[in-house]
């Protein structure tokens, strides 16, 4: 396998098989004998991960304690339905895991679903009287709403309790959103003092939990045998990294599907967590990424066909909710989902296709308020590489591209941009980090066999030399954190941005594990694929992007540090180690870094705006916290109307750059003589989003502060 081959496998969500001569794997069985399926993958799974995963971790009896507990939360994740002896008994059931996998045999896991099964079938019939009743609304009572505050239950008079004040919890909620949507529909029609009708806000809210508990136990029932093993299986490898996972044979081919670009839907990946699916990446150029409402962090409640009633989505499978969103192009999908803050909101959207263009790098001139200096800004939304000669774009061409046009308008600093840049071709990020310093190494790989490999420089000399800003967000993954950790190290540049980048400093294959058997044993195929981490990659300087990601030189106040998105937030995220420092020559930066910092802190504690985004990140943060809710419907409205009022009422205020900005029209959609409507109109958006943005404001006051230091 060639080195660019091989550097294409850092990526974000874009992951290629590994050469098979890479792994070999014992023939499983002898003679004409064939096992069974379940047989064949525990082994395969145990073989796999005892001799290639990263962390050299052994499936052992703490590793089997925490897979068995992982497993528990797979089950039970709400603390709904299991009792703690029912507990203990799986945690005894699977404590020999190791020897379990070895001989192939998981009984336990159809025992431990068949217990959690039961216990389901225990409180719908226990429930499904009750919510033919009207429930008691001003009984004073609190419920914990986090499961890890919560013990699992000991005795059935225990369950049923807390599954009185969890109904009422849902039907107090559901009353609000019908009071709130009559609320509106009664304002449009001049009604400004109505109060809600209680009684007749219970019966339809509770109708509607009955429909919704209906569905949900009857989903629940439907798991089949390729679940419960795949559920057991993911159990497992999340306990050895958060991007280790199974693909069960539909799954796979889900993910085969996603990953080639041709599915069409909203261009979103989601993730079960809790009993929600929840964003975790918004696919740039789809419709979601175009539509900018729904955002990483939110939980996707119901899906709807067009103009059909939604359908809840609590607590199904994600590859489930995604055939329900994905569809045809042209065609509509209604989502609710329930935003951090608690604000729950419908978004309809068009299915599409990724548009490329817009994955494309975009470029723009600002020049300050006197007109003195002239300042170049490139956003790069991700780090695309056509390697399959289609469009023959990539990103690391189209940077350098755009800084020398860039450079033509005689250019005082330059801001790269790579706030929400999830990733992508391990190529382009090395290329790019090349392109702003003379030579030397640019990254440092690691791996569980072969030790470390430096990656340099591919091309001596640098195609720009000035003051430069690197822009960096919780969302920046991946090759945004190789490019912006290099930058720093070799002080080619001031990062600017929150808190700190996602930490994402591992490297992924994918292995189809029906390349591993003989051909001969067709009956137990399809196997399925597991995703599985190899190698780390570290900074020139030694230190590593896992887990801390890259600290900002200059840290804004940034609206999505609230979320908790990024690997330091998972159970079994790798540790974060360090290596020897490669052999590199950082640049005199020639401006006094504490003083640009002070400067910059400065400006934004007299401004109004990021004080403004400091307030809500306190409000969000306070917001989930607070896991406890009144169980009595004056209480509970009371509480909801006033975080309510408080999240509507908090308006940032409309922010204005002072400085002026054109785009580089060429650079941005390939035609700089004539640009579509929907090209154009998308051009000016991004643009008008540009003019109002404070943090490349903030980047561009920066470079102002430097070039004054510096005398220039």
């Amino acid at each position: 396998m060639n080195e660019k081959k091989k550097s294409r496998q850092i990526a974000w969500g874009r992951y290629v098989a590994i050469a098979l001569i890479l792994i070999i794997i014992p023939i499983i069985w002898l003679g004409a004998q064939v096992p069974q399926r379940t047989e064949v993958l525990s082994h395969l799974v145990r073989e796999g991960l005892n001799r290639w995963h990263y962390s050299g971790k052994q499936i052992d009896a703490q590793t089997s304690r925490d897979a068995v507990g992982e497993y528990i939360r797979f089950l039970d994740y709400g603390k709904r339905f299991l009792f703690l002896s029912d507990v203990e008994q799986i945690q005894k059931t699977g404590q020999s895991l190791a020897d379990s996998l070895k001989n192939g045999d998981l009984s336990f896991i159809d025992q431990a679903v068949d217990l959690v099964q039961k216990r389901m079938d225990d409180v719908w019939a226990f429930i499904e009287p009750l919510l033919k009743e009207p429930l008691p609304l001003n009984q004073k009572e609190i419920l914990e709403m986090d499961p890890d505050k919560r013990q699992f239950f000991s005795d059935s008079e225990e369950m049923h309790r807390h599954w009185r004040q969890y109904l009422r919890q849902r039907i107090l909620l559901r009353m609000v959103d019908f009071w709130q949507e009559e609320k509106a529909e009664k304002s449009e029609k001049g009604v400004v003092d109505a109060k809600p009708d209680v009684p007749r806000l219970e019966k339809k809210a509770r109708e509607d939990v009955y429909k919704l508990f209906s569905s949900y136990f009857k989903r629940i029932r439907e798991i089949q045998n390729e679940d419960r093993l795949g559920r057991f299986f993911n159990a497992l490898l999340s306990v050895f990294d958060p991007h280790t996972s199974y693909f069960a044979p539909r799954d796979a081919e889900d993910f085969n599907i996603e990953m080639s670009g041709s599915f069409e839907g909203i261009g979103a990946l989601l993730s079960e967590r809790e009993d929600y699916i929840q964003v975790m990446q918004i696919i740039v150029g789809g419709p979601s990424w175009r539509d900018q409402r729904l955002e990483v962090g939110d939980k996707i409640t119901k899906v709807g066909q067009g103009d059909d009633e939604p359908v809840d989505v609590t607590g199904i499978r994600v590859t489930d909710a995604v055939k329900l969103i994905r569809g045809k192009k042209g065609t509509r999908v209604t989502l609710i989902v329930k935003k951090p803050d608690g604000r729950v909101e419908k978004i309809v959207l068009q299915r599409d296709i990724v548009v490329v263009e817009e994955t494309f790098a975009k470029a723009a001139l600002f020049s300050d308020p006197e007109q003195k200096a002239r300042f170049g800004y490139i956003y790069l939304p991700s780090f695309y590489n056509d390697f399959s000669g289609k469009t023959n774009r990539n990103a690391a061409d189209d940077v350098r591209k755009a800084v020398s046009d860039l450079q033509r308008s005689d250019i005082s600093g330059l801001v790269l941009d790579l706030r929400g840049n999830g990733g992508g071709a391990l190529d382009d990020a090395i290329r790019i980090s090349g392109l702003f310093i003379d030579q030397g190494p640019v990254l440092q790989v690691k791996n569980r066999q072969q030790g470390v490999k430096i990656y340099t420089d591919p091309e001596p000399g640098s195609i720009y030399d000035g003051p430069m800003i690197v822009m960096i967000d919780a969302l920046s993954a991946s090759a945004s954190e190789i490019v912006a950790a290099a930058l720093q190290d070799y002080r080619r540049a001031i990062i600017v941005g929150g808190q700190q980048s996602f930490g994402k400093g591992s490297v992924q294959i994918m292995l189809d594990l029906d390349e591993f058997i003989k051909d001969n044993s067709d009956q137990i195929k399809p196997l399925g694929a597991i995703k599985m981490t190899v190698q780390t990659f570290y900074r020139v300087s030694g230190d590593t992007n896992q887990f801390k990601g890259v600290i900002p030189d200059i840290i804004l106040p940034a609206s999505n540090d609230y979320l908790k998105v990024g690997e330091r937030f998972y159970d079994y995220p790798i540790k974060p180690q360090t290596i020897d420092p490669a052999s590199y020559r950082p640049v005199d930066p020639a401006y006094p870094l504490e003083r640009i910092k002070s400067l910059s802190k400065e400006r934004t504690d007299k401004s109004t705006y990021f004080e403004k985004i400091q307030h809500y990140i306190d409000i969000l943060k306070e917001h989930q916290k607070n896991s406890v809710v009144p169980l009595d419907w004056p209480s509970f409205f009371e509480r909801q109307e006033r975080e309510r009022n408080m999240i509507d009422g908090f308006k940032i205020p409309d922010q204005q750059v002072q400085f002026k900005v054109k785009a580089l029209e060429a650079l941005s959609f390939g035609n700089a003589d004539r640009l579509a409507k929907e090209r154009k109109d998308s051009l000016d958006n991004w643009l008008k989003d540009l003019k109002a943005d404070a943090y490349v404001e903030e980047a561009l006051w920066v470079l102002t502060d430097v070039l004054r230091l510096q005398g220039k």
